[in-house]
Parts: C-alpha cells; structure tokens; sequence
C-alpha cells in the first residue's frame, strides 16, 4: 500500500493524505486521500474535487472513491458513474481483484479519462451573483461500519460515522494557463 499511496502522492500533489479510524468491531486504521484530480475538457483544464478511502485490506479491496463538489458546484444528476452522494462507479472499481493487481494510479487515470468526456460536477450561482444558491449536502464517507476521527459525527441510518473533512475548497482552481476553475456549462 505504501509504494502505491507515495506513486500516487508524488503524481497528483493536490492529493493530502489524513489517517481515519475504522471501528469494525476493533479500531483499524483507514487512510483518506482528500485533494482534486485535474481533467481536460473541451480543451480546457479543470481540478475534480475528490476523496479516496483506503481501507486497511488494500489492495485486496478496493477503494472507495467520491465525489466532492465545492459550495460553487453540484453532482450532475444521472451522471453515468457517479451517484447522487458522490461516489464512484467504474469498470476498473468493479472488477477489482488481486489477480489483477490493480493499484490507485491506474484508477486515477481511469478516473481522468471518465471525467475528461462527462465531467461529475457543474457550477452552481454564488450568492450575490443573481440566482439562486444551489446548496448541496456534503455526501458521506464509506460506510465500513463506524468510522472516526477529529471532525464531527452524523448518522446514517443506524450507522454512526465521523469523517476526516477534506480540505476546504472554496472554489476551483486553474490547473495551467487557459484552465479554468470548476466546470464550464
């Protein structure tokens, strides 16, 4: 796990790691890679708010990957690979297996690629800006059972989970010169 979280890391610099506990039934430690994954669509270059969950059996399982729109963004609805809590469905996730030794950069690209032709997130009106602000609930995290860590608690039916907040994105930035932050309609 440590060679594909420092391959990852050294890649994508946006990404910050940040230990979780995992309680299932006895403490185990989750590792969170919170941070954006640069895109290009229609030419232009964009940063996807993300977080992946690794769980302590990586990488005989997989990670759970979601989707973290900004206060400026939402989820696009019926998005062929993300739900409406963010997280991610792919082909490379679902046939996750150790024979075929999958690891995290593979499933960054794979992830680019998705988002390059059908971006996850849109832009939502800022406040003042003339529309109404679209404010969408921040998904939570994985459910493997009762999660925990310095941030604050909230229940998911009967499951009690507190997660590691990502870093406040209060909007998204330019990955080079032309790009552009968020997602152009």
């Amino acid at each position: 796990m440590i060679s594909h979280v420092t391959n990852l890391l050294l890649t994508y610099r946006s990404l910050l790691p940040s230990p979780t506990t995992l309680y299932t039934p006895s403490p185990q430690a989750l590792l969170t890679l919170s941070g954006t994954v640069p895109i290009t669509y229609k030419g232009s270059t964009y940063n996807i708010p993300v977080d992946l969950y690794i769980p302590l059996s990586y990488p005989v399982s997989s990670p759970r990957v979601y989707v973290r729109p900004t206060p400026t963004m939402s989820i696009k609805p019926n998005h062929k690979h993300v739900d409406s809590e963010g997280l991610l469905y792919t082909p490379y996730l679902s046939s996750w297996t150790p024979s075929t030794r999958p690891n995290l950069d593979s499933l960054v690209r794979e992830i680019r690629d998705i988002f390059g032709s059908e971006p996850p997130v849109y832009a939502t009106p800022t406040p003042g800006g003339g529309g109404q602000q679209q404010h969408q609930q921040r998904p939570q995290p994985p459910s493997y059972g009762s999660v925990s860590s310095s941030s604050s608690s909230t229940t998911r039916g009967a499951t009690s989970v507190s997660a590691s907040q990502p870093p406040n994105y209060s909007t998204v930035t330019p990955a080079g010169p032309g790009g552009k932050g968020g997602e152009g309609s």
